[in-house]
């Protein structure tokens, strides 16, 4: 039996498989696939394989298949869950009496996953779940260039990689994904630092844990935030801290802009932000720089530092003018040599810096010079700036991400026990 001409399309892939053709030989209770192709523009799907029927009478459980296709440059647009590039083999494998596995190794590169992808799901409440067919996995998933989550206030550029196992009833992960730049909108928009890690364990199933790590400036008054993220992903721990410090209600207030309204105990407005309550037109221009970001700076800077050669290229905007760019090179297995500067706005830095480590322990050496007021410290007043009148500790974690002013160096050191 053989097919010719074959197309395939549906809401779940919309851009379709097309010059679908196979060739199956029969003999007694056994068929042999010795052809077959199909065209995922600009890439190619083809395989081979085998199926025979031990007992007709049971013809599922008596069922012996052993199947490779390989996949070269396909393209899959599936907005739901995947639109991007996949290259890989995958075996397909079942013997009498067992379920079908499906193994073998994928790579993913320029491609974009909605955040809501990564949601666990469930049943309605009170539905009754679905039988599903007996299907194992032993299947290995590497992120490759250019790969981000990104829609809605998500836009986070991804490394690594997971095993899928278990079976279609059960499904886990083993793995993780680090991120090597993004954003996080919250309110405000967050930088997400390069190290910043979701991994699984087949223990969870398919739930992440996340340990990440955000920061983000807001204007009046002058303040550094840092955002801390950890915990799985359907019980996430937020722990936050700034500079100059605020305790956590402090700082909650300062996201939402309740300053303005002088519901910020202990923090006033500096006047720079209308007195009228929270800034549609500041709101609006941030909408404005992350929309701007993600369709247009992340894609240009994913490509730009693919063909310099780097490890990753960050290019962001912001709403005061400022654009700043973040390169990585690596220069061993775990070193990477780091440059950054932004131009624009009321300051002006430039860094360079040497990151070794991995993802249990690293060291960064930065050398920095800034030109301009001093973002986080500007305006404040001595009564705050006293380290006598202020219990709050000072956060080094946060002041090796955004150094302050002058010319200088800062050396900083993690290292993670779970």
């Amino acid at each position: 039996m053989a097919l010719t001409g074959g197309a395939y399309t549906s809401g779940l892939l919309t851009n379709g498989l097309t010059d679908i053709g196979f060739t199956l030989d029969f003999a007694g209770t056994s068929a042999q696939l010795t052809r077959f192709h199909a065209t995922a523009a600009p890439g190619s799907i083809d395989g081979s394989g085998n199926v025979s029927v031990g007992d007709l009478r049971d013809p599922v459980r008596g069922l012996h298949a052993n199947a490779t296709f390989t996949i070269a440059n396909a393209r899959i647009d599936s907005p739901k869950y995947y639109v991007g590039t996949v290259n890989g083999d995958v075996t397909a494998v079942k013997a009498a009496g067992a379920p079908l596995t499906i193994g073998g190794s994928l790579v993913s590169s320029d491609a974009r996953i909605p955040y809501t992808a990564l949601l666990p799901g469930g049943s309605a409440p009170g539905a009754s779940a679905p039988a599903l067919p007996a299907v194992a996995f032993n299947l290995g998933v590497q992120v490759g260039r250019n790969v981000r989550v990104q829609s809605g206030p998500v836009d986070i550029g991804a490394t690594g990689g997971a095993r899928l196992g278990g079976t279609l009833a059960q499904p886990t992960l083993a793995g993780q994904f680090t991120a090597t730049d993004g954003t996080v909108s919250l309110y405000r928009t967050f930088n997400v630092q390069y190290g910043s890690s979701v991994s699984f364990d087949p223990s969870q199933g398919l739930i992440p844990n996340v340990d990440a790590t955000a920061v983000t400036n807001i204007p009046d008054p002058p303040t550094a935030v840092l955002m801390h993220i950890t915990g799985l992903a359907t019980h996430l721990n937020l722990d936050f801290s700034s500079q100059p410090p605020y305790s956590r209600e402090q700082i909650l207030g300062l996201l939402v802009n309740a300053q303005a309204l002088g519901a910020v105990s202990g923090v006033a407005s500096t006047g720079t932000t209308a007195g009228n309550g929270v800034s549609l037109t500041g709101i609006g221009g941030g909408l404005l720089a992350d929309q701007f970001t993600q369709r247009f700076l992340q894609p240009f800077s994913s490509k730009l530092g693919s063909a310099l050669g780097l490890s990753s290229l960050d290019v962001n905007y912001g709403t005061n003018g400022a654009v700043s760019a973040t390169a990585r090179r690596a220069i061993g297995k775990n070193i990477s040599f780091v440059y950054g500067q932004q131009f624009g706005g009321s300051i002006q830095r430039t860094s360079v810096g040497i990151n070794v480590g991995n993802a249990i322990a690293g060291a960064q050496l930065t050398f920095y010079q800034t030109l301009g007021s001093q973002s986080i410290t500007a305006g404040l007043t001595p009564f705050l700036q006293s380290g006598f009148l202020n219990p709050q500790p000072t956060n080094y974690t946060l002041l090796s991400i955004e150094p302050p002013g002058g010319s200088g160096f800062v050396f900083s050191y993690q290292r993670k026990y779970w």
